[in-house]
């Protein structure tokens, strides 16, 4: 089942991410320790995708905040009218909580996969809103926590990371 206390994050669509690092940092004072750039491997009923993506999740939790860099043509833009891309759930059995969802009448959108394993970490469903639930494996919660401190977690999706000064700033500025 999932519960009100398992929301982690909330996922926002933003045109530049070291802009609104920026703005996220000095109007309500979130701090991020790095910028991620990847990819996000994706299986939907049209087939599989790879599209990059660069992603920042705040310091601050209860709930995150999760920035990604808009990618025109893929899944990675906001639903028309706002900025809100998902709500993010840990849960402990990704295929029992995403047929459960489904169950419901809020249907399976797409999902990671890896290799020959899918659903792979996460899963997205689609309310008739258009606000997009997202369903995260629990286990994965100790590789999100270390992005919260700058670590980068080995994974296939990771291809490289910006450390940022004083938690908003790129380094390199």
């Amino acid at each position: 089942m999932i519960v009100p206390g398992d929301l982690f994050e909330i996922g926002l669509i933003v045109p530049d991410i070291e802009t609104s690092i920026e703005q996220f940092h000095k109007a309500f004072g979130y701090t991020f320790a790095v910028v991620v750039d990847g990819v996000l491997p994706t299986r939907d009923a049209d087939g599989d995708t790879v599209p990059p993506m660069r992603i920042a999740v705040s310091r601050e939790v209860s709930p995150q905040i999760e920035l990604l860099e808009a990618v025109p043509g893929t899944h990675l833009v906001a639903p028309a009218g706002t900025g809100l891309h998902h709500l993010g759930y840990y849960v402990d059995d990704l295929q029992a909580a995403s047929d459960a969802l489904a169950a419901l009448g809020i249907p399976f959108a797409r999902g990671g996969f890896h290799e020959d394993v899918f659903p792979a970490s996460w899963v997205y469903h689609e309310m008739a809103d258009g606000t997009v639930i997202e369903l995260v494996d629990r286990q994965s919660a100790p590789a999100r926590a270390m992005l919260t401190v700058g670590q980068i977690p080995d994974s296939p999706m990771i291809e490289g990371a910006t450390p940022l000064d004083d938690g908003w700033r790129p380094a390199s500025h």
